[in-house]
């Protein structure tokens, strides 16, 4: 695969996994802001927790694309399902 292709691939991941992102990091926000200086009831302090695991699901998935785009401009490291894709 050439270079040029596989930077369009990995870009494209970086930004998908930031598009997916926005809304958990959002809603994190937005959640704990409702609790500035007070310990939350229990239903919010499941709302918080339910907000902070589903945001770092989605920063973890930004981290791997932003990972494997490094990789690749560092070092050359062409992921494995970019250099060996299945077929269809």
């Amino acid at each position: 695969m050439h270079r040029e292709a596989v930077l369009k691939i990995l870009g494209e991941r970086v930004s998908a996994a930031q598009d997916r992102n926005n809304e958990p990091a959002a809603r994190f926000n937005k959640v704990t802001a409702d609790y500035p200086n007070a310990i939350p009831h229990p239903d919010g302090v499941t709302r918080v927790r339910d907000a902070a695991q589903r945001y770092r699901r989605a920063m973890k998935e930004l981290t791997a694309a932003h990972q494997q785009m490094a990789e690749f401009l560092l070092n050359g490291v062409i992921p494995e399902d970019l250099e060996n894709p299945r077929p269809h």
